[in-house]
């Protein structure tokens, strides 16, 4: 039996919903944005200045906002504003993981949880035909900026992810299980990671 489930997944491949209704199904707390708007409290910034910045990696251009009043706004200036959300949400999901069973959306928590034996790890992804629906219907993104929109996010979630663990994004040594959600639907993948938590 599994206490923690990290998901990790390509954009517009439906890992948030997968997440959502797995989190539903078990009974378990979700955790997604809302780690955002207690990151936003914990460094006292608003949280749509974050919101952005969140699993980007330290050398985007970005984080020169870390350098600005804005990023002083934290009262940690010689802190760079990258590590400073990180912290907070590495903190936030180690709290959080102490007093309930839960699904982590991205944000690293597969490696922040790597010494849990009970943290499921998993990977969400989806052909890119399959995404480039998704993220017309359920994203609303212009059909001319699809494209290079799924590029660029997955390229900011998988250096982010480079970037605090030192591991290949999606990788099948970290992942141990893997689900395509264009071949499989979301509901099955639903219903195969809760025989796989409750195994």
């Amino acid at each position: 039996m599994y206490r923690y489930v990290a998901i990790e997944r390509q954009f517009c491949s439906g890992g948030q919903e997968v997440a959502s209704l797995l989190a539903k199904k078990l009974g378990y707390k979700l955790y997604d944005h809302d780690i955002l708007v207690e990151t936003a409290n914990r460094l006292g910034l608003p949280a749509i200045y974050i919101s952005d910045l969140e699993e980007t990696a330290q050398n985007n251009p970005l984080f020169n906002l870390s350098q600005t009043a804005l990023g002083g706004l934290s009262k940690k200036k010689n802190i760079p504003l990258s590590d400073q959300i990180f912290n907070a949400e590495k903190q936030i999901i180690l709290d959080v993981a102490k007093d309930q069973n839960c699904v982590f959306v991205g944000r690293c928590a597969s490696h922040i949880l790597k010494d849990e034996k009970d943290c499921l790890n998993v990977f969400i992804y989806a052909k890119d035909e399959y995404r480039m629906e998704r993220a017309l219907k359920k994203e609303n993104i212009a059909p001319e900026k699809a494209a290079n929109e799924l590029k660029r996010v997955d390229k900011r979630r998988s250096d982010f992810f480079a970037a605090h663990t030192g591991l290949k994004w999606g990788s099948r040594d970290f992942f141990p299980i893997s689900l395509d959600t264009s071949t499989i639907s979301i509901a099955t993948c639903v219903e195969i990671l809760s025989a796989a938590v409750k195994s």
